[in-house]
């Protein structure tokens, strides 16, 4: 994507690298999310494992009763943001830099490099089933190359922009 948005503008785009994407995500604040602790109140700032998580659907073709399955997920029972997944991009207040997402709905892919080869590379950010504590500005992780990704996605930053400046692009799932 990166090449092809390079080609596509003429301008240098890249994945932020992670002291980059922190920055970004961090807007100046030195709180673990932009918006304060890890406890704070996320509904209108970012898409989280939230009560409407835990929500057992009830759909065609299981047509399961209500209760039948326990909602086992991990979440923060007393938000709700009104998602059980992801949410559209920008449903939610931009931080500090008008950077929507940065917490939450789908953690990002950087360029950092991770693990012995080299080839994967650094998550940053939380997604939809992450609680707060998993989605923190300075919470890493890296999954094995073997391993199917549903929940991450990817933002861009311009090096042409000055000073490998990150740009808003909508994740990609």
């Amino acid at each position: 994507f990166c090449a092809w948005l390079s080609g596509r503008t003429g301008m240098k785009f890249t994945l932020p690298d992670e002291a980059q994407w922190e920055r970004a995500c961090r807007a100046g604040t030195d709180t673990p999310m932009w918006y304060g602790p890890v406890n704070a109140d996320f509904s209108t700032l970012e898409n989280l494992a939230d009560s409407s998580f835990k929500a057992v659907e009830t759909i065609e073709p299981w047509k399961l009763p209500a209760g039948a399955i326990h909602p086992w997920r991990p979440a923060v029972d007393g938000v709700n943001d009104g998602h059980r997944v992801s949410a559209p991009v920008a449903s939610f207040q931009p931080n500090p830099w008008g950077f929507f997402d940065m917490h939450g709905n789908a953690a990002e892919w950087t360029l950092t490099p991770c693990g012995e080869n080299g080839g994967d590379r650094v998550v940053r950010g939380g997604a939809w089933g992450d609680r707060p504590h998993r989605a923190a500005s300075g919470f890493r992780r890296q999954y094995p190359p073997w391993q199917r990704i549903y929940n991450v996605g990817f933002r861009v930053a311009c090096t042409d922009a000055g000073a490998g400046t990150v740009v808003q692009t909508a994740a990609v799932r």
